[in-house]
């Protein structure tokens, strides 16, 4: 059994039965899209949709065990919540790709650095995520693509709507580290550690710097 956190979640260790645990996510789904859709209207509902579609049924069921490019519906479907809040308080749909790139690029980084630390754990379940079907090299080059798809939706972000300095120099700032990170993937568990820490601080303080 893992002895990480994801092997200590009672839904997976069994100690919640598969029934009630499945009806009460059913019925959070549904109080959730009927909020969403009164309260903040139909582009946040969709965006709340799309985010259980793609990581339940894309995500989840359809390839997580099946192929490493699972990463890209798991991608996408984290960038939802982010989008959602664009739409919701009043921002241009023309620019919702831009805003959704924002997150769906950076989740990859996070997904792989997760996908070192519990490499054992994922060969043992037999989940094929890149460090494992792959190895480093293909895990620090996804890295790279992820570090230029961020910079180049920041990129055309701030030609359309200008971001403050601060959010351009986070921004710098995390595609320098994810390049750094991919040319020198940490095949270590402690380094990966790290370095997911650090990216996800990056991130945070950016959308913090940016919605500023």
């Amino acid at each position: 059994a893992s002895t990480g956190p994801l092997g200590r979640r009672p839904r997976a260790r069994g100690l919640l039965p598969r029934g009630p645990v499945l009806a009460a996510a059913v019925a959070a789904l549904a109080a959730s899209l009927a909020a969403g859709l009164l309260l903040l209207g139909p582009g946040y509902a969709a965006a709340v949709a799309a985010g259980f579609l793609l990581d339940i049924v894309f995500y989840t069921l359809l390839t997580k065990r099946r192929t490493p490019l699972s990463i890209v519906p798991g991608s996408l479907a984290g960038a939802m919540p982010l989008l959602g809040g664009w739409l919701a308080g009043g921002g241009s749909p023309s620019l919702a790709p831009l805003v959704a790139g924002l997150v769906a690029f950076w989740t990859p980084v996070h997904t792989l650095l997760l996908g070192i630390i519990y490499r054992e754990d994922y060969r043992r379940a037999g989940v094929p995520v890149l460090p494992v079907a792959h190895g480093d090299t293909v895990t620090g080059a996804a890295m790279l693509v992820s570090a230029a798809g961020f910079a180049a939706s920041v990129a055309l972000l701030h030609a359309s709507r200008p971001l403050n300095p601060a959010a351009l120099l986070l921004a710098a700032l995390l595609v320098g580290y994810t390049i750094s990170l991919g040319l020198r993937l940490p095949g270590g568990r402690v380094e990966a550690r790290k370095g997911l820490a650090r990216v996800n601080m990056l991130l945070a303080l950016f959308l913090l710097a940016a919605a500023l």
